[in-house]
Order: structure tokens, then sequence, then C-alpha cells
């Protein structure tokens, strides 16, 4: 099962990284894929497959139950390898993200790819774009489009509101707000001391990038720079785009029955500058085009999604638990059928399921988590506490077999339980000082939930051990 489950991983390890491949053409950068979809319910439905057939043929002999001669470690060995078969099998569509990101991270190292998005980010000021709504510069602020300003403040000197000195660079996720700041201010610092090499050495890496993916404009480098570089206003009437054919863009909140298409303000002031752009009918359809033009528009959508890989990947550390936690609750419900009795575990099962209705309707009516953690954290302890008892002090087994699965579902989560119980109480009491929220017991035990978690499954795995000999211990109990 471990080698079937490993080549399935493999698999959908190389249909992600198939999949994660970058398409430099592509002026989409928040395009929808139903891909991650399609993959994740065939994730899902394989893995289901593979836990019927390998259960039908597990289950058919037990030496536990049927008390052959066995060590003190078997036990444990055995749910060791239940554990890595569930968490194997449910983390397919993990082995998909994963490669689908590591593909996207995998073209240039992160050292160059932040050197790229500092080029592509600085280049993108002489790309036709949306100016500033405010003076990032002037103090107070005051809004561009208020009609009694007719001038922006940088340094202190005041520019057009069409100049570059009043337009925003583009910026990536994988840049924060202080580096986005600092490119910025480095461009434009050096379009006001005039030094035109350095804003030459900017389109020249900018065009090696691009030559590198095959992507072309219309105009050599020295021809953007002769129209966008018109120093000292900078406030050339000449745009040059980021791409080819401009793509009209609908507003999301109007809906005609008529044909025409509803277009962006910022497109319909790119129609009415004829020294840019120029319209074309075809098929009856307005199309406006650029008539100076880089492939700017590919770079930032195709760089951005490098971007996202680096920053948010699909499979990040909060998602993995999430894997890890529920193959180890599979293990735990597997297991926990196979060291008792069908009738227990049933009973078990329904048990915890009432005990769940009737703690959170507790919890709801004392609108506190804190009661509904407590709560369980009771449940937990008391399960252990009788397991414990039953073992050593041979007086029957009772009712210890339904415990017994409680005790085996229950407590992976009672450090959890206590965390997120206490993390929410201090929460609570530090509700009404948020100056110094940064530096609070709530803050830190947020910060460090995840090391908690990740630590758990290491007790859990080391608590298994003793479990599993008590279990063996238990098995001798008589029934009554």
């Amino acid at each position: 099962m471990i080698a079937i489950t490993l080549i399935i991983n493999v698999l959908f390890f190389c249909v992600g990284y198939a999949d994660g491949a970058i398409d430099f053409t592509d002026t989409s950068q928040w395009s929808y894929d139903d891909t991650t979809f399609v993959v994740t319910v065939y994730a899902f439905f394989i893995a289901l497959l593979v836990f019927i057939v390998w259960l039908v043929y597990y289950f058919r002999h037990n030496a536990y139950k049927s008390f052959y001669p066995q060590s003190n470690y078997s036990l444990y060995k055995e749910w060791c390898v239940i554990a890595l078969v569930c968490v194997l099998n449910c983390s397919y569509s993990a082995s998909y993200l994963f490669a689908k990101d590591l593909r996207a991270r995998s073209y240039f190292s992160e050292a160059e790819f932040s050197r790229r998005a500092d080029v592509l980010s600085m280049a993108s000021l002489f790309i036709a774009g949306d100016l500033s709504d405010y003076s990032y510069y002037n103090k107070p602020f005051k809004p561009a489009y208020n009609t009694t300003q007719d001038s922006v403040l940088y340094n202190g000197k005041p520019y057009a509101l069409s100049s570059l000195l009043n337009k925003p660079i583009k910026s990536y996720s994988y840049q924060n707000h202080e580096k986005d700041s600092l490119n910025e201010r480095r461009i434009k610092n050096w379009l006001v001391a005039n030094r035109k090499d350095s804003v030459l050495w900017v389109m020249k890496e900018f065009e090696k990038i691009a030559a590198e993916h095959g992507l072309k404009g219309n105009i050599s480098t020295a021809k953007w720079m002769a129209l966008v570089y018109q120093y000292p206003e900078f406030n050339s009437p000449i745009a040059v785009d980021g791409i080819e054919k401009v793509i009209y863009e609908g507003y999301d909140d109007i809906s005609t029955d008529t044909t025409e298409i509803a277009v962006a303000p910022s497109n319909i002031d790119k129609e009415q500058d004829t020294l840019s752009y120029r319209v074309q009918m075809v098929n009856g359809q307005k199309e406006l085009y650029s008539k100076y033009y880089v492939p700017g528009k590919q770079l930032h959508a195709s760089y951005g999604k490098i971007s996202e890989a680096w920053v948010s990947p699909d499979l990040n550390e909060e998602s993995a638990l999430i894997y890890l936690y529920f193959g180890l609750m599979t293990s735990l419900a597997i297991f926990s059928f196979r060291v008792t009795s069908g009738k227990n575990w049933l009973i078990a099962l329904v048990g915890t399921g009432i005990m769940g209705i009737l703690t959170g309707i507790i919890g709801i009516v004392g609108s506190s988590f804190e009661v509904y953690g407590i709560l369980w954290i009771f449940i937990t302890l008391a399960s252990i506490l009788y397991f414990i008892a039953i073992c050593y002090n041979g007086s029957g087994k009772s009712i210890s077999g339904i415990v017994l699965n409680n005790v085996l579902w229950l407590t992976p989560w009672l450090i959890p339980l206590v965390y997120m119980t206490t993390t929410s109480i201090a929460r609570r009491n530090d509700q009404y000082d948020y100056m110094n929220y940064e530096s609070s017991f709530a803050k830190t035990l947020t910060d460090y939930s995840n090391i908690m978690m990740y630590g758990n499954l290491v007790l859990v795995v080391i608590y298994m051990y003793f479990l599993t000999v008590s279990i063996k211990k238990w098995k001798g109990i008589a029934e009554a």
C-alpha cells in the first residue's frame, strides 16, 4: 500500500508540475483555473477507491483480536504503517498543489526573481497606467482629482498631474510596501536628478527580460526613452502602452440588453488620445490599438503569478496541517476499529456525535468558545483516566471498549484545545488593550499556533507508543 500510494502521489506531482508552467504570453493575471478543482475531485475519488480496496483485504485477518502471540511493540508498528498509508493516500491533491507552485518558482532563484521584480516595477513607471489619486509626497494628502488642485508636489516642487512623478509603479505581492516605496522613490529621484543613463539601464534590463521570454514591442529602447523621458517636467503627451491591442474592460455592475460594449473610463480616454492610440472597426466592433507598446502587461501578469507562488503558495504551512491531521485521524479511526469491536466503534461514534451536539448547544448558550473548549478538555481527560484505571485495577472491561475509541479519537486534540482555549481567554482579557496588542500574550500565542500544531503531531506519535502498549495489556482483561 505504501508503494501504491507513493506511485499515485508521484503521478499527481507530475501533473501539477506540468500544470504549473507559466505562459509568459498570457496577459491575464487572475484567470480562473478549474484544473485544480478537477484534480481535487479526482484525488478524492481515487483515495476513496484505494481505501475501500485496501480495507477489504486488511480487515480479513486480525492477529490482535485472534490472540496471536505478539510483542509489546507490534501494535505500535502496525499503527505507524496505517498512519503512513493514510497520510500518503490523503495527500494526492497536496502533491499536485506543491508541484504546481514548485514549477512556478523553479524558473528563477528567489534572489534573481527579486531583482527582476524590482526592474519590472521601476520600468512600469514608463508604461501607460493610472495616475495617483493623491500626491504621495505632499503633506497633507490632497486628492489629485480635486478641481482646486492643478499640480502635485514631489520633493517640494510642483509638477503637472499628468506627470510621471504623479504616477505609481506596478507592485508585486512578493515585495512589501517598504520595498515598493523604495523602488518608486529610487526611479523618481533618478528622473529629478536627470540620471538618464540609470533610466536607460532600467529600460534595457526590461528589454532583456522580455527577450528572454520571446516577447517584443514595436519600439526600441532608444525610441521608448525618447517618447517618455521629457526632462524636467516628464509630462510627455505620448503614452507607451504595455500591450498592442487594448482589452476593453466591462463594468461588473452594469448589465445591458444591447450589443454595445461598456468600456472603462480609462479606455474611453485612450480612444480620444489619437497621438498614442488608434481605433479600428473589425466586424462591426471597435478595437483599440497602441501606436507604441512594450510587452509590459504580459510580464506583469506572468511575474505576478510567480510572485504569488512565492508569497501565497496553494500548499502552505496551514494547508499542509489539514492534510496531515486528516491522515492522522483517518489512521486512528481505522486503528480503533482494528483493536475494538464494530459494536463499540459505532456506539463511540454515536456517543461522540451526541456529546458534540450537547456541548455545542452549551457553548452557544454561554456565547463562549472557552466553555466549549473546557467541556471537551474535561471529556478527554475523563476518558483517559477511566481507561488507565481499567487497565491497572483489573476490574473487568465494562464499557472501556467504547471509551478506548474516544481516547484514540480525542487525545490528539487535547493540546490544541488547551492552547486555543487559553488563546481565547487571553484575547478576551486583551480586547480593550489595543495599544499593546502586538506585545500581548494573546498575540504571542496566535503567532506560534502553527508550531504548536506541528509539535502536537510529534507528541501524538510518541504518545501512541505508550497507548498501544496499554491497549495490548487491556486486551487480556476479562470482559466482566
